[in-house]
């Protein structure tokens, strides 16, 4: 009497904790369809520019898929470098511009190469945007 007891508190443990992984609720990043996009360049290379110049450049991301592109999460490689979203989000049809600002003050002497990037709701999810060139004194 006191094994079977025992099986059925240990039987109702395991479906306890099986239901508790269960909970109904799913990350947002799992119900949010994916989509399509275009992207013209994702490197902007500057000619050579004085040390303290300030070196920007806009990329387009085009939604060319049937749901809205969302960005999931933003990234950047220094604290030289600000980027903005013209937006979080783009319905079929529309683009959102990343900005990229890199302040050259801090850079060294020679060849700097800098990146922003963003996640996307895309079948690749990552996307790495660079500004390169040559700083001087």
């Amino acid at each position: 009497m006191i094994n079977k007891i025992k099986y059925f508190v240990i039987v109702a443990f395991v479906f306890l904790c099986a239901s508790c992984n269960q909970s109904g609720t799913t990350s947002n990043a799992k119900l949010i369809k994916k989509t399509v996009i275009s992207i013209d360049a994702m490197t902007y290379t500057f000619d050579e520019v004085k040390r303290g110049d300030v070196v920007s450049a806009n990329f387009t991301i085009r939604n060319i898929g049937r749901d809205t592109l969302y960005v999931l999460e933003r990234f950047k490689s220094c604290t030289c470098t600000s980027a903005s979203l013209s937006s979080n989000f783009a319905i079929p049809g529309d683009s959102i511009i990343l900005k990229m600002i890199l302040n050259t003050s801090k850079r060294h002497k020679g060849f700097n190469s800098v990146y922003s990037g963003v996640k996307l709701n895309t079948e690749q999810a990552f996307y790495k945007f660079t500004l390169k060139g040559y700083v001087t004194d």
